[in-house]
């Protein structure tokens, strides 16, 4: 029944740890229906314990504001003194999922701090690297969004992400054969599973809807 109160202060601002309390609860709650069952008829008490389900009452509905959107949700993440490289990836996403402005935008600047602060503590996070990957790739800034595909490449070998994105890079510049050579690997290694490619493939597009155009004027 302890188990799931271990460090409860500290899970308390991690969202994906509530699902790992639920049945240790199960013990907790049935002794504390056996207290309120015992001191219900007592007028003091019985108030006490009104105050409590308010008062949980009033904290559940201020954790709906945390579920807000993306944004709200990963930012309250961040609060955590448990730092995972993960939480940092999802809010830099989450900071440039609707953004308009890629030149000089403060969102775009907080999310390339974010994911760069992960590489400095994980040199070799695939994720940091496909997410800066995608920035560059949205500000045409070819060279900076290659080396990061690359570096992809070393980490991440078995999906086909980093071949993928070097095959449109490629694409993007006119180098046709280089293209060719990265999107035929890429399916390759989606030999198992094409549904995923092809999903990933339109929403690679919808996610940079003005480099299709480029594709089709190097076509």
């Amino acid at each position: 029944m302890a188990m799931g109160f271990v460090r409860v202060f500290i899970l308390s601002l991690f969202i994906a740890a509530d699902r790992f309390m639920y049945l240790p609860s199960l013990g907790f709650c049935f002794l504390l229906g056996k207290v309120v069952d015992l001191v219900w008829m007592k007028r003091f008490l019985r108030v006490c314990l009104v105050v409590i389900l308010i008062g949980l009452a009033v904290k559940a509905y201020q954790q709906t504001f945390v579920w807000k959107d993306s944004l709200s949700l990963w930012r309250h993440q961040m609060k955590s003194p448990l730092f995972y490289p993960f939480f940092n990836i999802k809010l830099a996403d989450a900071l440039i999922e609707n953004e308009k402005e890629w030149s000089d935008s403060a969102n775009v600047r907080e999310a390339i701090r974010l994911t760069e602060y992960v590489l400095t503590v994980s040199p070799h996070d695939v994720e940091a690297h496909m997410l800066l990957g995608r920035i560059y790739l949205k500000q045409r800034k070819w060279a900076e969004a290659e080396a990061h595909f690359k570096k992809g490449l070393l980490t991440d070998k078995v999906v086909f992400r980093p071949h993928f994105y070097l095959s449109k890079i490629y694409l993007f510049q006119g180098k046709i054969e280089e293209s060719e050579d990265f999107y035929q690997i890429a399916l390759q290694k989606a030999e198992e599973n094409k549904a995923v490619f092809r999903e990933f493939e339109r929403s690679f597009f919808e996610e940079f809807p003005d480099l299709e155009v480029d594709k089709l004027m190097v076509q």
